[in-house]
């Protein structure tokens, strides 16, 4: 293969790569976050709560979801994750 070859493959492969993790996190996070307002309506009749009352439960869920995010983030960070290798030397 010439060099040419081997750079339109990478490059082939990294569209795949990111085109996968679009889907995986579209479907991971859109089932979490997507279906909030449809249990809205359903729970204010349940507990008999106001529109506005019950608006806190998903600002609630994202602003935990960030902070812990964020806090996974720094201490990933200070693990110092290195580059996984596939040799065993």
């Amino acid at each position: 293969m010439t060099p040419e070859d081997i750079a339109a493959t990478n490059k082939r492969q990294r569209w795949l790569v990111i085109a996968t993790l679009f889907l995986i996190m579209f479907f991971v996070l859109g089932g979490t976050f997507s279906p909030l307002p449809l249990f809205l309506t359903p729970l204010i009749k349940q507990y008999g709560w106001s529109h506005a009352r019950m608006s806190w439960v998903p600002t609630l869920y994202l602003l935990m979801f960030g902070l812990i995010a964020s806090g996974l983030g720094l201490f990933a960070r200070a693990l110092r994750p290195h580059r996984a290798r596939s040799d065993p030397g």
